[in-house]
């Protein structure tokens, strides 16, 4: 996703490689936060790729900057990401694993769980809705409509232990 993300930064406008992870950092907003050794080493992987080029940039009484741009080829790869859902079905579900396993081992106590993880879901939904309407005081409405989705995931997460707890009970 970082080097789509990239892509999507370069067809905005050629960048320095610490201005596309300063640029990547707002559009994450305040929610996640990517290491500048990520950046460049998906930087690397897309120039050898060759999605994107660098030019050199003269600049006064400092080194010349590498300024990175789009290649056609880039902008291809960018529609292609842009035209394909993302996949977000993975049932590979700790949460489900643990559940299971607690129940047909008998070694742990499943309403116990069910307990903790709705106790951390309301946790989180509180400091998300909080983030939220920081976002919104701020007029970040990208990062606030993120925040809102992971909040409608926890929410869902909270049916589904109702759902576990109602067929398992």
């Amino acid at each position: 996703m970082i080097k789509e993300a990239l892509l999507g930064l370069l067809a905005v406008r050629p960048m320095h490689g610490y201005d596309l992870k300063i640029s990547l950092d707002r559009v994450l907003g305040e929610t996640s936060k990517v290491n500048v050794g990520q950046v460049y080493t998906a930087i690397s992987k897309l120039e050898k790729e060759g999605l994107i080029a660098a030019d050199l940039v003269a600049r006064d009484e400092k080194p010349d900057m590498k300024v990175f741009r789009l290649t056609e080829a880039g902008a291809r790869e960018l529609q292609s990401w842009f035209a394909a859902p993302v996949e977000k079905v993975d049932l590979r579900d700790e949460l489900f694993i643990k559940l299971t396993l607690a129940s047909r081992s008998g070694v742990a106590d499943v309403r116990a769980i069910i307990r903790t993880q709705r106790s951390a879901n309301m946790a989180a939904i509180l400091a998300l809705t909080q983030l939220r309407e920081q976002m919104e005081q701020q007029g970040d409405d990208d990062t606030s409509l993120l925040v809102e989705g992971a909040i409608l995931h926890l929410e869902a997460d909270m049916q589904w232990l109702d759902l576990w707890e109602r067929r398992r009970g």
